[in-house]
């Protein structure tokens, strides 16, 4: 009978051990949660590479702008330029001022000649 006890009371400590082993398992909620969790997180990486790659477009575009910006800006101070030459050239200053005044060669005329 001693044995029997003894035997009885290892498989209980034995039930007891795997019953605490189990309630420390995740249950089937846990793999549902888990599930959604990955299709969540599928969802978002796709999103991510659709806006990564939105970025580089956007980026793209504005490196074109800028520069198309810089161009117009050029050109825009060299019709400047030229329209202040020529409104100095029609108001009497000769061609000379003018390139003495924008460091330029005057091509040997004196400044105050009256030629054009």
């Amino acid at each position: 009978m001693i044995e029997k006890d003894l035997l009885i009371q290892e498989k209980e400590k034995l039930y007891i051990e795997l019953r605490r082993i189990l309630a420390r398992q995740p249950g089937p909620d846990v793999a549902e949660q888990m599930a959604a969790h990955g299709k969540t997180l599928a969802e978002k990486i796709k999103q991510l590479k659709i806006m990564t790659s939105n970025l580089a477009v956007y980026q793209v575009i504005i490196l074109s702008l800028s520069l198309s910006l810089s161009v117009c800006l050029c050109l825009s101070i060299s019709i400047f330029v030229l329209l202040f030459q020529t409104s100095l050239l029609l108001y009497g200053y000769g061609s000379a001022w003018i390139l003495k005044t924008s460091k330029v060669e005057s091509f040997g005329r004196e400044p105050n000649s009256g030629h054009c």
